[in-house]
């Protein structure tokens, strides 16, 4: 059985994967992932085979007031993990956003251009390019929201994504690295705006633009998941094959 890390272990894709896979689970507590030394020293002791690298900070308004804490959390960690990673020749997981993509097309492809329309997605695109420097890696694109009730007042009206529960995103992740998968894939389910995503499980949420939300959003960064759908298709065709034989 392979020796797994996971970073950002008490997060809510964490929490998810927890239930899972077997493997050691830090936060920052545990092991400070934006000091170099103390996370390659941890790194190098451990001998893993496979690390999901989830510990990031999603807050979208701090990583606009803060770039440079945005930038040590988001994106140098990143490159510390790698770094050791790429030596070890370690199987790296990075999951990635949606908000890459400016949002003036919708349902993305895999190779469709990044154009980042705020600071945290500009973290995760470099953080993308830093892990794509590991021999053996996975980098993941999607959406993800508790269940439960929406746990904000409002929700936009007007921007769409590829929406999935953490849970439903944590379990295509893990099927994706049991089938050693390596590359880029989209991960998310149809196209909904956030608002009428939201009031399914909040009929009290309020519909609000973009505009009048005024935070930089992309309208429409939908997903295409062609790629992820045939990948899984063809390695249960697969299986099946094998265990004619």
């Amino acid at each position: 059985m392979s020796k797994i890390l996971v970073t950002g272990g008490n997060g809510n894709l964490g929490k998810e994967i927890r239930k899972l896979i077997s493997a050691d689970f830090i936060d920052i507590e545990d092991v400070d992932i934006t000091v170099k030394r103390d996370i390659q020293k941890f790194l190098t002791e451990k001998n893993y085979e496979i690390i999901f690298h989830l510990a990031a900070s999603t807050n979208l308004n701090k990583c606009e007031r803060d770039h440079e804490f945005a930038f040590d959390v988001n994106v140098k960690a990143t490159e510390y993990i790698a770094e050791v990673c790429k030596e070890r020749d370690i199987y790296l997981i990075y999951p990635s956003t949606d908000y890459v993509f400016d949002g003036e097309k919708g349902l993305y492809k895999e190779y469709d251009a990044p154009n980042p329309v705020n600071y945290y997605s500009l973290t995760k695109l470099l953080s993308e390019y830093v892990v794509g420097c590991v021999p053996k890696h996975l980098v993941t694109r999607g959406t993800m929201k508790e269940r439960g009730k929406w746990r904000h007042p409002v929700a936009p009206s007007d921007m769409y994504e590829s929406l999935l529960h953490h849970d439903e995103y944590a379990e295509f992740m893990v099927k994706l690295v049991e089938r050693n998968a390596t590359g880029t894939f989209h991960i998310g389910k149809g196209r909904f705006s956030v608002y009428e995503w939201a009031s399914k499980f909040d009929p009290d949420v309020k519909p609000k633009t973009i505009e009048e939300i005024g935070f930089p959003l992309p309208r429409d960064c939908s997903l295409d998941t062609d790629k992820m759908e045939n990948f899984f298709r063809t390695h249960e065709i697969v299986n099946d094959i094998r265990r004619v034989d």
